[in-house]
């Protein structure tokens, strides 16, 4: 399904808008329920992050023109798609300045709108999982692959991501776990959930992510590596160019053994190997991995 929004005060071109979408939804046969403002305030008032798409006019009635409205969106949704919808070209241009996915000039067409609403459609499926962060009386949603680290504090979670720290009371850092783990979350501690795809180095008690250096409990380690192995092991079949030096020999060689021992539901041997330190690195769009192990 397709959650859009149309923002648009002039009510013939609004409705000439969802009936586009109507007949999109037809002839797709993707569901696409439609929501409808006549305002940018009525939009971004208690704006929550569900709308796959949003149609935006850019010159609205009110105190607040498209653009403004887009940039104000982008502070709580950075993922949705910006669709800007105009009678002047030269306005839309600066839709770039706020991500816009595209736009549209009047009249629209209806095979423009279909062209980018399956544009949408492909970039939902493989954007990956969303995490919705309560924020200043809104909400902001923000890719998982971005999140470093959840931690809980005080009855509080407390979010690291690439675009800085955010915080929120209430929900469970068990629930976080349960959904994310598939995105290749991991709980180190009681207190700290970790996107392992971010983990830069693990030392004998600890591992740093996101730059920061978080303390792995001695009930949660073994568990934590392997997961991590697991995790490694998906990266590296999935690039197509690796630099094949000793070091990322042994790196290979460790993950087949992890891989080896999840596909035949066994534990480690007694001389169970543990990965006791790991950098990653990008360089030149190369992985090299460099793994030391304790025996």
């Amino acid at each position: 399904m397709l959650s859009v929004a149309v923002i648009e005060d002039d009510k013939k071109d609004a409705a000439v808008l969802c009936g586009l979408l109507t007949r999109y939804e037809r002839e797709s046969g993707e569901t696409v329920r439609v929501t409808t403002f006549t305002n940018a305030e009525a939009f971004l008032t208690d704006y929550k992050p569900v709308y796959d798409a949003v149609f935006m006019d850019i010159e609205l009635d009110g105190a607040m023109d498209g653009l403004t409205a887009a940039a104000r969106l982008r502070k709580y949704d950075e993922t949705v798609a910006l669709l800007f919808v105009t009678s002047m070209a030269q306005f839309a241009i600066k839709g770039y300045e706020v991500d816009a996915l595209d736009y549209f000039v009047k009249p629209v067409g209806y095979y423009d709108v279909k062209m980018r609403l399956d544009r949408v459609r492909r970039g939902k499926r493989t954007a990956g999982a969303t995490v919705n962060i309560g924020v200043d009386g809104g909400v902001k949603r923000v890719l998982a692959a971005d999140v470093y680290y959840i931690e809980v504090m005080n009855h509080t979670l407390v979010y690291h991501t690439r675009d800085g720290t955010f915080s929120c009371r209430g929900g469970s850092i068990r629930d976080l776990e349960s959904r994310l783990e598939p995105e290749g979350f991991a709980r180190c501690s009681i207190s700290y959930l970790v996107n392992l795809r971010h983990c830069s180095e693990i030392r004998s008690g600890s591992v740093v992510v996101g730059g920061d250096e978080l303390k792995i409990t001695r009930g949660k380690r073994k568990e934590f590596v392997y997961k991590l192995a697991q995790v490694l092991g998906g990266v590296l079949e999935n690039h197509d160019s690796i630099v094949y030096s000793r070091e990322n020999l042994f790196c290979l060689a460790a993950c087949v053994f992890f891989r080896s021992c999840r596909i035949q539901n066994a534990s480690p041997p007694i001389f169970y190997i543990e990965i006791c330190r790991l950098c990653f690195t990008v360089r030149g769009g190369n992985v090299v991995v460099c793994l030391l192990f304790w025996i």
